[in-house]
Order: C-alpha cells, then structure tokens, then sequence
C-alpha cells in the first residue's frame, strides 16, 4: 500500500533520513528511514512528546537509539 506523505526523503536531526510510510496507530506514526552515517536501515517513530515518557517508562519502544527535538523543529 502506497502511502503518499511530506516527510519521505526528509533529514532529521542530520542523523536519518525517511525513506517511506510504514503504519500509524495510537502512539504514533512509523516509517521506513536510514541512519546516514552507518547507512543501516532503521524504524523511526515519530510521536507527540506527551506520549514519549509513558512509552519509554513501558518499554513499548524496544531499541531506542535516539530521542530528538520535535520534528517540526527540523524541517
């Protein structure tokens, strides 16, 4: 299913690039996204920042690599 959004090919925090849609839910929407300096595919989920730290303190985000600014601050 082909998902058209304005942040694919976007840049945040000159870390990682989002390469495509991939769901949205409750907490969040996911996407398909690169980390540019290892060129390692990753999942980026981006969420409102009142949901952060219930999800953090839950474990609901295995793997967290990176906790950044909001997105609207980056593009």
């Amino acid at each position: 299913l082909l998902h058209a959004d304005p942040l694919v090919g976007r840049v945040i925090d000159q870390r990682y690039r989002i390469d495509g849609w991939l769901g949205s839910g409750g907490m969040g929407v996911v996407y398909a996204g690169t980390q540019i300096a290892l060129d390692r595919r990753v999942a980026i989920k981006l969420m409102p920042r009142a949901r952060l730290g219930d999800a953090l303190a839950h474990g609901v985000l295995p793997g967290v690599a990176h906790v950044g600014e909001d997105l609207a601050a980056h593009v």
